[in-house]
């Protein structure tokens, strides 16, 4: 309910900014006030909805003819945060994620004195722009094993396009302490003890948990906040538990001489 009350002041919200709903915009509250009364129904165990999928597949057709795909992307870059409708779209609409077309541009480029070298930030920066501009905004993360795990997640997608799994951190142990030795001219032990941080481990005494999902969580809140202003999705950009990034690889950019051996320093 609140997810939908939300989505309604948005569209409030618009309407008073725009002086009313373009079509392209009805249509698309059209389809999300349908998509989450759906939900509820079916989660309403007094009420049967059989093949809810169904229907709203043929609902997104009835409304944007065969281009459902490109209705949700459409719906997906005016409401930012609806993960439930994004995990939908990515499910039943995307059949080649990794090849989505979006509009904003990550860029990984050498610091070069352009931020001061201290806490987190380190030999190498990320930025975000959209495309055909060069207003880059630097992207932030709260710690290093957070910008390192996201480096690491771009440069994968950058060789691979269409679906991907979400990577397995213990496969790629030696290429996050190879990046973060990099990034941060740290020794050996320091990238080694952030690693075994991130991962499930046995300590000899007893098995403790790793801190990979917070450091996922703390990639998407920040991509959410930084995606303010680009009036479009942050969730193709982002990893999940079971998702890789669904952005094309072509969106990702390495510029400088140096920093395009980058890809020559991991191995996938």
């Amino acid at each position: 309910m609140e997810n939908e009350v939300s989505i309604n002041q948005s569209a409030r919200q618009k309407a008073v900014h725009r002086g009313g709903l373009a079509p392209e915009e009805e249509k698309a509250q059209s389809f999300v006030c349908l998509f989450h009364h759906q939900r509820r129904l079916r989660a309403e165990k007094s009420r049967s909805v059989p093949n809810v999928t169904e229907l709203l597949l043929s609902r997104l057709r009835d409304i944007y003819g065969r281009e459902g795909a490109r209705a949700v992307f459409y719906l997906l870059q005016h409401i930012h945060d609806d993960v439930v409708l994004w995990d939908f779209a990515r499910t039943y609409l995307y059949p080649s994620p990794g090849n989505m077309d979006t509009h904003v541009e990550v860029v990984i480029r050498h610091n070069n004195g352009i931020l001061p070298r201290r806490g987190n930030t380190g030999r190498f920066l990320i930025f975000l722009r959209r495309e055909n501009t060069l207003d880059e905004q630097p992207l932030h993360f709260t710690n290093r094993s957070s910008f390192v795990y996201y480096l690491l997640y771009l440069l994968h997608r950058r060789r691979h396009e269409g679906f991907l799994p979400p990577l397995e951190l213990r496969r790629h142990r030696d290429n996050f302490i190879s990046l973060y030795r990099m990034v941060y001219c740290g020794t050996e032990e320091e990238a080694m003890e952030r690693y075994m941080k991130l991962v499930r481990r046995y300590d000899g005494t007893r098995l403790r948990a790793g801190r990979e999902s917070e450091v996922v969580y703390d990639i998407r809140r920040h991509l959410r906040d930084a995606f303010v202003q680009y009036d479009e999705s942050y969730l193709p950009y982002a990893m999940n538990a079971d998702s890789h990034l669904a952005i094309s690889p072509s969106k990702i950019l390495l510029l400088g001489n140096f920093i395009s051996k980058m890809e020559s320093w991991v191995e996938f």
